[in-house]
């Protein structure tokens, strides 16, 4: 993550670049404001009135430079943000889907959410401040140099001390930023959880148990934060103490020298102004700096759940369907000890239609799965034409297939963007396929038609408008093969009959559909119709035989 921040590097320069013309030229401006203070008090009226209107030009041209410094600071912040976050997204999708499945979704929204947002506040806006107090910090020590350069040594020794106690307690903060965002992970699983489940909290009136256990959770996450903020209090309570004694000590020196004639009241005036200017970036960097220091865990944990564990060499960018697909001798188990399907032999010819039915936990969705590439089988290999399909790229190989699902995402967009899933199609290719989905009175008894809102997940249409959308998805991308999962589980049967006669007249599509449900009248129109069941897939006819 860190490397993808080196692209803003160039909007940090500039911002940079500015902060210090603006340090170094209001520390000029002060410089000439205490040469000026001298000459009133030298009574230098005429070389007074001259030099005061040149140093209020000056001054003036201190506005554009500071409007200028703003805009900057703000773009690299945004450019930041916007790195780091476009990075965790494409790595997300690049994650193996079998893993990302296989983990709880909170930790990624936990990521996003909490994690980004400290990083923005711990290490984005940290690295600006100890950037804009640094050259605020030169201007000052500057300012102290034209008076007298030996109180410069004192600058440096509370440089030295304030970085030495941030070294100092790195390692404990940092211990706690890091165990604060794995409680966090759970936190925003936990609430993810009670939401999805509302109506079932309502139902059973389990709300002061939930009440109950998110008070808990909340007082837990509140109270790691609680001892971050203490352990930071300390470390800046000694920093603005040593600092606080180091400007007295100057001032002092600074007050001596002018009693003896090595000074005037402006320069002590100038000096006095100088570490208020070295002390308030100080503060500023005191506070950073342990900030940054602990956001090393918080980037180890953001990587991790980028993290596949399981790698395969996919180096095949372009397949075609071939023949078919066949697996042979395949087993698969989500976990090694219990396989679901084992030693595994069927083929699926091109342009051919297959039923695949079986007992509910027998293993179709688990074979769909492995022909949709979520998973590699454990042993045995499964071929798309002569290639195994472990090296074709899944991008590659998306591109060939179609997915209808029994659960149907519909994004909060408009009717036509969740059928086209925003790729360009004419309106009569969609009007086909709405056609065959059944959804051509959907759309017209509408006013807004294919403009029509569609609300997050689908809230405003049913569950069999939703798989037709999926139905009409899949006959608008006019791929070589079709998965489908259950697809008609949520449609009244003489729809799914009439939808389902539609995708087997498909005229050189490879279908392959998983279903509990056979109907009777269509049993002739596939090719071949298969059972899965103890671990095995059998021809339909042959094990109904074996059954009886």
């Amino acid at each position: 993550m860190l490397k993808r921040l080196t692209k803003v590097w160039p909007y940090l320069l500039m911002a940079v670049g500015f902060t210090l013309v603006l340090g170094l030229l209001e520390g000029y401006v002060m410089i000439q404001l205490m040469g000026l203070f001298d000459l009133a008090l030298g009574k230098q009226m005429e070389q007074f009135t001259t030099e005061s209107m040149r140093v209020m030009r000056l001054a003036l041209t201190l506005v554009p430079i500071a409007i200028i410094v703003t805009c900057t600071k703000n773009l690299y912040k945004r450019k930041a943000n916007e790195l780091m976050k476009d990075y965790y997204l494409e790595k997300v999708y690049a994650k193996n889907i079998s893993e990302f499945y296989s983990e709880n979704n909170a930790k990624y929204l936990s990521a996003l959410t909490n994690d980004f947002n400290t990083l923005e506040q711990k290490f984005i806006n940290p690295v600006y401040s100890i950037i804009d107090g640094g050259a605020v910090f030169i201007a000052g020590m500057w300012m102290i140099f034209t008076v007298n350069p030996k109180l410069v040594s004192l600058g440096l020794v509370l440089v030295v001390i304030n970085t030495g106690l941030t070294f100092l307690l790195q390692k404990p903060i940092t211990k706690q930023t890091t165990a604060r965002s794995d409680l966090f992970e759970g936190y925003t699983g936990y609430i993810k959880e009670v939401l999805s489940a509302f109506h079932i909290i309502r139902n059973n009136n389990l709300q002061e148990r939930i009440q109950n256990n998110f008070d808990e959770k909340s007082e837990t996450v509140q109270h790691r934060g609680y001892l971050i903020d203490r352990l930071l209090s300390y470390v800046y309570c000694m920093q603005n103490t040593v600092s606080n004694f180091m400007i007295l000590g100057v001032m002092g020196v600074a007050g001596y020298l002018a009693l003896q004639g090595e000074g005037t009241i402006g320069g002590v005036l100038l000096i006095v102004e100088g570490m208020f200017r070295i002390l308030g970036p100080m503060m500023m960097i005191s506070e950073a700096m342990p900030q940054i220091a602990t956001v090393g865990g918080i980037i180890k944990k953001i990587e991790a759940t980028l993290t596949n564990h399981e790698e395969t060499k996919e180096e095949i960018e372009h397949c075609e369907l071939g023949k078919g697909i066949s697996i042979e001798g395949v087993s698969f188990g989500y976990e090694k000890e219990q396989l679901i399907l084992e030693d595994v032999n069927v083929a699926f010819r091109t342009g051919e239609k297959y039923l695949i039915i079986g007992p509910s936990g027998g293993g179709k969705s688990t074979l769909l799965k492995l022909l949709r590439k979520y998973f590699n089988p454990i042993e045995g290999t499964i071929w798309m034409g002569d290639t195994p399909l472990s090296s074709i790229k899944k991008e590659a190989y998306f591109k060939q297939i179609s997915n209808i699902d029994q659960k149907v995402f519909i994004f909060e967009d408009t009717l036509r963007n969740n059928l086209t899933l925003y790729k360009t199609y004419t309106d009569e290719e969609i009007l086909e396929a709405l056609e065959k989905a059944g959804l051509a009175d959907f759309v017209n008894n509408h006013p807004d038609g294919l403009e029509r809102m569609l609300y997050d997940d689908g809230k405003n249409v049913s569950g069999g408008e939703k798989s037709r959308i999926a139905i009409a998805r899949a006959l608008l991308e006019k791929a070589d093969l079709i998965l489908l999962d259950e697809a008609f589980s949520a449609l009244d049967p003489a729809k799914a009959k009439e939808i389902e006669k539609s995708l087997l007249d498909l005229e050189g599509v490879t279908i392959i559909h998983v279903t509990h449900v056979l109907f009777k009248e269509h049993e002739k129109d596939y090719n071949e119709i298969y059972m899965v069941k103890n671990k095995q897939v059998y021809p339909y006819p042959k094990h109904a035989k074996q059954a009886s």
